[in-house]
C-alpha cells in the first residue's frame, strides 16, 4: 500500500544530516545506481525491503532527481528504479504528496477544486482517483507524480478524507493558454515561450514521457511570462478525447490504424504545430476551414505554409527557426529531431531574458516532507547493492560472461581473480 498520513517513517528526523551536506550525500548514493545490472540489482532487491524501507528509498531516489543531485550518466537509471519501485510497490514520494490536512474541500468553490488552509489563493485541482485494489499503479501516472521542472505544471499526490486512494492533484491556477497570452501581450518576446516549451518537453522525454496532446490550450503561462506543459490527459479516462486536435497531429496518428500510440516523434510534430502559432499568430494550416480537408492535406505531405512571405498573412518566422520546424515536420518520424537538439539550437539564438524568477506554484511546507534521513538511506541502500568496497572489485557482467565463455574450466577461476585485482 501507499504511505498514508501518519504513518512511520524508520530512522526519521534526530540522525538527519545538515542542509548543506545532503546534496553531496544524495549525489554519492545514486552515483552507484550507473548502469543497467545495478538498477536492476535495486529494483529486484527492493522486494525484499519492509515498506518504510521503500518509502525512504523511494524519497531518497526521488530528491536525488529534484535537486539535479544525480550525476547525469545516472540519472535515466535512478528514474527507472523509481517509476518501477513506486508504481510496483504504491509507494509515492513524500515530496511529491501534499499534507491532506492542509487540504479543505469548500462548497463555495467549483467541483474538484480544493482550497490549501494557511494561504489565501492557493487551490489545488484534483484530476484523478488513483485506486489501491489494482495489483499496480500506472507507471504512467506515477511517472507524471514524481515529474519536477520549471516548465511543467506539476502533479502531486494527496489522501482526502483520509482515503487509501491517493488523489493526483494540479495547482488551480488561473493564467491564460499560450495563445491568449500572446495575444494580450504582443510585446512579449514569443522565442522566449517557445524555448520554455522546448525545455520542458525535453525535459519529459528525458524521462520517457510522450506528451500525446501538444497543442496551445495545455500551454499555460505563469505570472512571471513562463511557458508551462500541462498534461490534461491525466483528468480524463480516456486519453484519445484529449488527443490534440487534426492542425496539430502528426501524419501517423492520423492513418488508418487506431492502435498507433503517441511517440516523441509525433510530439516534435505537434511542437512545431504549436511553435508556429505561437511565432506567427495563425494557426498551422490557417488558410484550409475543414477538418476532413485539414486531414486530407496533412496525409498527402502538406506542410504549413510559411507566414509573413509576399501575401501571406501573419509574423515572419526567422529563418534558423522555420528551418527547425521543417525538420520537425519530416513525413519519416525517424528523420525528425530531438527536442533536447531543438533546444539546444533555440537556446544558442542567445535572445536576452529579463523574465523575472518563477515562484514556486506549491509551498514546500505543504509537502508531507521534503526532508530525508540521510545517514538511514545510505544504510538502507548499502543492503541493496552490499558494501562500496565490494562494489568496487565488482566485474563487470559483460566480462565476466565473455570470460566464461572463452576460457576452459581448469583456469576461470584464475582469470576472473585476475581481473578482479587489476580492477
Amino acid at each position: 500500500m501507499a504511505a498514508q498520513p501518519g504513518d512511520r517513517i524508520p530512522c526519521a528526523g534526530p540522525n538527519a544530516l545538515p542542509e548543506s551536506d545532503v546534496f553531496a550525500t544524495l549525489c554519492h548514493l545514486v552515483s552507484r545506481i550507473g548502469a543497467e545490472d545495478r538498477m536492476q540489482e535495486v529494483i529486484k532487491k527492493a522486494h525484499e525491503l519492509e515498506r518504510g524501507d521503500l518509502q525512504l528509498l523511494v524519497d531518497c531516489l526521488s530528491m536525488s532527481l529534484d535537486r539535479n543531485a544525480a550525476p547525469v550518466k545516472c540519472r535515466g537509471y535512478v528514474w527507472r528504479s523509481l517509476i518501477k519501485i513506486a508504481s510496483t510497490f504504491k509507494v509515492l514520494a513524500r515530496n511529491h504528496t501534499l499534507d491532506s490536512t492542509r487540504i479543505k474541500r469548500d462548497t463555495d468553490l467549483s467541483p474538484g477544486i480544493c482550497k490549501i488552509s494557511g494561504e489565501t489563493t492557493a487551490r489545488v485541482r484534483v484530476l484523478k482517483k488513483i485506486k489501491n485494489s489494482q495489483p499496480h499503479y500506472s507507471e504512467s501516472l506515477v511517472s507524471w507524480n514524481h515529474v519536477y521542472h520549471l516548465n511543467v505544471i506539476p502533479v502531486y499526490s494527496v489522501f482526502l478524507n483520509n482515503g487509501i486512494d491517493p488523489s493526483l492533484v494540479s495547482p488551480d491556477v488561473t493564467w491564460g493558454n499560450i495563445r491568449d497570452y500572446v495575444r494580450e501581450h504582443p510585446e512579449v518576446s514569443c522565442i522566449l515561450l517557445v524555448s520554455d516549451i522546448a525545455n520542458g518537453l525535453s525535459y519529459l522525454h528525458e524521462h520517457d514521457i510522450v506528451h500525446g496532446g501538444l497543442y496551445p490550450d495545455c500551454i499555460l503561462v505563469s505570472d512571471e511570462g513562463q511557458a508551462m506543459i500541462a498534461n490534461t490527459s491525466i483528468a480524463c479516462d480516456f486519453p484519445d478525447s484529449d488527443s490534440p486536435p487534426i492542425r496539430y497531429s502528426a501524419p501517423e496518428i492520423l492513418g488508418k490504424d487506431d492502435d498507433v500510440q503517441p511517440t516523441k516523434a509525433s510530439d516534435m510534430w505537434s511542437f512545431a504545430c504549436l511553435c508556429y502559432e505561437t511565432l506567427s499568430g495563425l494557426m498551422p494550416f490557417f488558410q484550409i476551414t475543414k477538418e476532413f480537408r485539414i486531414l486530407s492535406a496533412i496525409l498527402q505531405q502538406d506542410r504549413p505554409i510559411r507566414p509573413g512571405q509576399g501575401v501571406v498573412a501573419g509574423n515572419e518566422i526567422d529563418d534558423t527557426v522555420w528551418q527547425l520546424l521543417s525538420m520537425c515536420w519530416k513525413f519519416d518520424p525517424e528523420e525528425r529531431p530531438s527536442c533536447l537538439k531543438v533546444h539546444q539550437i533555440i537556446s544558442g539564438m542567445g535572445t536576452k531574458d529579463e523574465r523575472q524568477k518563477a515562484k514556486p506554484m506549491i509551498e514546500s511546507d505543504i509537502l508531507k516532507s521534503s526532508v530525508i534521513d540521510i545517514r538511514c538511506a545510505k544504510l538502507n541502500l548499502t543492503r541493496i547493492l552490499g558494501s562500496e568496497a565490494a562494489s568496487s572489485l565488482r566485474v563487470p557482467d559483460h566480462l565476466r560472461d565473455s570470460l566464461l565463455k572463452l576460457i576452459p574450466d581448469t583456469t576461470k577461476l584464475e582469470a576472473i581473480a585476475a581481473v578482479v585485482a587489476e580492477s
